[in-house]
């Protein structure tokens, strides 16, 4: 049995058998076999140790099995599962590419307007007596601008990380209205007329769902 072992795995098996024995348990091992042609195959074993009265190991009970074909379509499926999510990745690179000028329209707009509220505010500071109310509104559309801004960095960001698809709640509505606004400038480039008639109050989706 040794001699069929998996050089790589001998240590691994070895530790789980010296377990098992000290701890007077069954155990079991996951390792692969180097058959005489040089194949290689996956076997799952279950171990279970015979003790004699005294204490002594007489035998252990073990059953294998080969598991090869099993394994073979976990490592496929593994593989595919990375595929789809390398082409997704490739993907949203691509769209990102494509939507460049309107992402750094739907940016500039936020940040130009935070700007003027910002002068805005300095010049209600700065009258005699100052006014404070109109300077108070002013700052707060600062902080709203600022946080527009934010949340296209943080959705860019989403968009070109690479990793796995995430499944959340959202706002239909609200997504296609912004899908809108960011193909803004090939809607126009191309001369299409888009309509939209939205219904109100619908519940939020998840990703992958559809509206009613």
């Amino acid at each position: 049995m040794w001699q069929r072992i998996h050089p790589d795995d001998v240590d691994k098996v070895n530790q789980n058998i010296e377990r098992g024995l000290r701890e007077r348990r069954s155990f079991s091992n996951e390792f692969r076999i180097l058959l005489p042609d040089g194949t290689v195959r996956h076997i799952e074993a279950t171990n279970h140790p015979v003790f004699s009265d005294s204490g002594e190991l007489v035998e252990i009970i073990a059953t294998g099995l080969d598991v090869t074909e099993r394994k073979r379509a976990q490592d496929e499926h593994e593989k595919l599962r990375q595929l789809e999510s390398d082409l997704a990745h490739m993907n949203r690179l691509g769209v990102m590419g494509e939507l460049t000028a309107s992402l750094a329209h739907e940016i500039t707009q936020p940040i130009a307007s935070a700007r003027n509220n910002a002068r805005a505010a300095l010049n209600f500071l700065n009258m005699q007596p100052p006014e404070l109310r109109e300077a108070k509104e002013a700052l707060s559309c600062v902080g709203g601008d600022t946080d527009r801004a934010g949340e296209i960095v943080d959705r860019v960001r989403d968009q070109v990380k690479k990793a796995p698809p995430r499944k959340e709640h959202f706002d239909l509505n609200a997504a296609i209205n912004e899908v809108t606004v960011l193909t803004r400038n090939a809607i126009m480039k191309n001369g299409v007329s888009i309509q939209t008639r939205l219904a109100e109050g619908l519940r939020r989706q998840r990703d992958g769902g559809q509206a009613a």
